[in-house]
């Protein structure tokens, strides 16, 4: 699309857009005020934005995904850093994997 155009870099240079896609300020908006996934979504994808709205300024509302995956990226992350405290070990302790292993 001619409206998603930064520029062109070895004519032109950037046209500013760019600048605006990188500095939307979603942090404030209202739709996303009381949300306690606002920290790690900010507001949601700028492209899902573009497609959802036809506006990259607005709010690409991320949270039903981040409530069917954060429990499980707790968990992860959890398991993760049990397997780095237990590195001394020879075996995973939930697998009996190599501790090494991307499945420990």
């Amino acid at each position: 699309r001619e409206s998603f155009i930064i520029g062109d870099v070895a004519k032109t240079g950037l046209n500013g857009l760019n600048t605006k896609f990188m500095t939307v300020d979603l942090w404030r908006d209202p739709f996303c005020s009381g949300c306690s996934y606002r920290p790690i979504c900010g507001g949601g994808c700028r492209g899902s934005s573009v497609t959802q709205s036809n506006d990259f300024h607005a709010v690409a509302c991320e949270k039903p995904y981040f409530e069917n995956v954060a429990i499980e990226l707790v968990k992860r992350e959890s398991l993760k850093n049990v397997v780095r405290s237990l590195a001394g070990t020879k075996h995973c302790p939930q697998r009996g994997l190599p501790w090494q292993s991307p499945l420990c």
